[in-house]
């Protein structure tokens, strides 16, 4: 994790000081939160097609991801 937080101190806050004429490093906007979403339209018809979507999200965010079925 240490390499993506030293990315994002040497490139990214610098760029971004630069796009939004800012003149100190607190003011560059901050990350907080990434929220993933999947709509599988087909899983209506077949439930195992949610198994193969859960197992892409869990390899993105490395964390389990949580079924959310939609209210009718």
């Amino acid at each position: 994790m240490n390499t993506y937080n030293e990315f994002y101190k040497d490139n990214i806050v610098p760029a971004l000081m630069e796009t939004l004429k800012v003149k100190s490093p607190m003011n560059v906007p901050k990350l907080t939160k990434i929220p993933l979403n999947m709509g599988l339209g087909s899983a209506v018809s077949n439930k195992k097609d949610l198994e193969p979507a859960q197992a892409e999200l869990i390899t993105i965010s490395w964390n389990k991801a949580v079924l959310t079925y939609a209210k009718n």
